[in-house]
């Protein structure tokens, strides 16, 4: 199944890229139904997929909406899901524990919730 991003999508996918190649701080507004929870984890797969090494941080005000074993509208599952229909050829080895999806290519998404988000490791990029 393809991911057929539409304008507003691919407008938050560039301007995610632009600021994380140029190692700038980007703030963007997000409201309901418009797939930035999607495109910010399937974002955010890729560039683990291709980058090795890179870490991404991903943060919400509750743990079970980050990482709920099995539920479609926690962000790990929405990570998991895209690599899972990434062709054969592109599909990276991972390992998924407790807010956290490392690939085999030492890339890394890790969650952080409540209090704590931002105190964490450093990333390359933080949604």
């Amino acid at each position: 199944m393809p991911f057929i991003p539409f304008p507003l999508q691919r407008s938050m996918t560039e301007f995610v890229l632009t600021c994380w190649r140029a190692q700038t701080p980007g703030l963007t507004q997000k409201s309901r139904d418009v797939g930035a929870s999607v495109v910010a984890m399937a974002l955010a797969a890729t560039l683990c997929t291709f980058h090795p090494g890179v870490t991404i941080g991903v943060g919400s005000r509750k743990e079970m909406l980050l990482d709920n074993q099995g539920h479609p509208s926690s962000l790990f599952f929405k990570a998991g899901r895209f690599l899972e229909y990434l062709p054969p050829e592109f599909r990276p080895a991972y390992t998924s524990a407790h807010m956290r999806l490392v690939l085999s290519n030492r890339s890394a998404i890790i969650g952080e919730a409540g209090t704590q988000v931002g105190r964490g490791a450093r990333t390359s990029l933080f949604f």
